[in-house]
């Protein structure tokens, strides 16, 4: 029985949407923090990137 790409990689595209989450969350704390507009819109697109 053949396994669909999708069920196949299932795994692996969970543990990197955790990864850029994990980063995301870094980059905002760490913007916030510093006041830094370059983390904060970097983080911002990290989330438009897991929307698509």
């Amino acid at each position: 029985m053949s396994i669909s790409a999708g069920a196949r990689y299932k795994g692996r595209l969970a543990l990197a949407f955790g990864v850029l989450g994990v980063f995301m969350v870094a980059e905002v704390v760490g913007g916030l923090l510093t006041n830094s507009l370059a983390l904060l819109s970097d983080a911002g697109h990290m989330f438009t990137d897991v929307l698509d």
